[in-house]
């Protein structure tokens, strides 16, 4: 029982991941398969950096990136939708870099517990994974824990950051950034940035 209730509490944090990863096959893909009458009405990419509002929080879309189909489970998803990838492995699941916010409960945990129970789950879920860097950060103000990691899905390297925030009570908030290793550099200060635009309401 223990067990299946600390992969219940980390299934936000997995299902932030594996939008990133399939990204390609759900949603940027589903967009254009189905009937134009069926398709869900999407925001055109800015020219400029906007706020999106959501319930609980808002956080900064970048310029040129679009909010897009998000998976069941998931706040909200955004993606580098013109984003041009030359890496062939990255192509072949038609990914773009991206992130996803995520809610869940602290339950009474310590974010210290929460956080072990997070990398616990994910080792056993993608046993190839490694936790790079790691440490306390304050996001906009409220208590926050960031996680940089790599790993290999489907041939493609990935790297990812998990940038948990406390929120109002025992509200969690996750955000999982996803883009291919090649482009880690270009968008590791972007993706601080755009965490740490991230308000609870």
């Amino acid at each position: 029982m223990k067990t299946r209730q600390v992969i219940i509490t980390v299934s936000t944090v997995v299902i932030s991941l594996c939008v990133g990863f399939f990204i390609g096959q759900y949603a940027l893909r589903y967009i254009y398969i189905i009937p134009p009458s069926l398709r869900p009405t999407l925001v055109q990419p800015e020219i400029k950096d906007v706020v999106m509002e959501k319930e609980g929080f808002s956080i900064v879309v970048p310029a040129g990136w679009r909010e897009i189909q998000a998976m069941q489970g998931v706040s909200a998803t955004v993606a580098n939708v013109s984003e041009e990838i030359t890496d062939p492995a990255l192509k072949k699941i038609n990914f773009r870099t991206n992130y996803s916010i995520t809610y869940d409960n602290l339950k009474n945990k310590t974010k210290k517990d929460y956080v072990m129970n997070i990398k616990t789950v994910l080792k056993q879920i993608m046993p190839g994974i490694v936790f790079a860097k790691e440490q306390d950060q304050a996001i906009n103000g409220n208590d926050g824990y960031i996680v940089e990691a790599t790993l290999n899905q489907r041939g493609a390297d990935i790297n990812v950051l998990i940038v948990l925030i406390k929120g109002k009570n025992q509200d969690m908030w996750t955000i999982a950034f996803n883009t291919g290793k090649a482009n880690w550099d270009k968008y590791k200060d972007g993706f601080y940035k755009i965490a740490q635009s991230f308000i609870v309401k």
